[in-house]
């Protein structure tokens, strides 16, 4: 059963910081660093996402040129899901970004999330 969502909301600053390709010549993407600010929780964001895809599927650089072209204002609220291990039913992580127009988003699928705060301390 998947959980909760992270739920980051009031983002007030917004860019694509670090993005580590497979090969060099190639559009592949092991790593790409999001970082952010945001009202709730309060406090700066650093999400490592690690082998991730853009949906809807295709050129990963053309979905990560639209994603660096993102402004803080334009972003409603950023939804992280962490991975779920479970032999009979795995599901990757992801991260939504829900646009303010109300129906655009940006998905991201990935194997993992580095930095997602603790569950306890997301609460407080």
């Amino acid at each position: 059963m998947e959980k909760p969502p992270y739920t980051f909301r009031s983002i007030m600053k917004f860019s694509v910081k670090n993005v580590e390709k497979k090969h060099p010549k190639l559009d592949n993407i092991a790593k790409l660093t999001l970082e952010f600010d945001a009202e709730i929780p309060h406090g700066s964001s650093s999400l490592v996402l690690v082998d991730p895809a853009f949906l809807p599927f295709g050129g990963p650089i053309k979905h990560l040129e639209r994603l660096e072209q993102l402004q803080a204002q334009d972003i409603d609220h950023i939804d992280a899901f962490c991975e779920i291990v479970d032999q009979l039913n795995p599901k990757n992580a992801r991260i939504e970004i829900w646009m303010n127009n109300g129906n655009d988003e940006i998905t991201i699928f990935c194997k993992k999330i580095d930095g997602l705060p603790n569950r306890a301390e997301a609460i407080k």
